[in-house]
């Protein structure tokens, strides 16, 4: 995974934290929108791994919650 996201470590670089609020039903993501939902996903994995490394589980698990629904999305997206 770690290839396809760029983020080999958790890295506390980014003091910023932002509440996972998962995102209403939306429809399966197209063109853009699905380069936006995979840029999303990468962003829940690198603040998944940095909440994990500052001990923040629940907001981790938060997270870890956010980015299966967006993998969902994704991985219900027509090939």
């Amino acid at each position: 995974m770690s290839a396809l996201f760029g983020a080999s470590t958790p890295t506390l670089a980014s003091s910023e934290s932002t509440p996972a609020t998962p995102s209403p039903s939306s429809p399966v993501p197209s063109g853009a929108n699905l380069n936006e939902r995979i840029a999303e996903a990468a962003k829940d994995l690198s603040d998944y791994q940095r909440l994990t490394a500052e001990g923040k589980l629940a907001e981790a698990g938060q997270k870890l919650e956010h980015l299966k629904h967006t993998l969902d999305e994704l991985s219900s997206h027509p090939k």
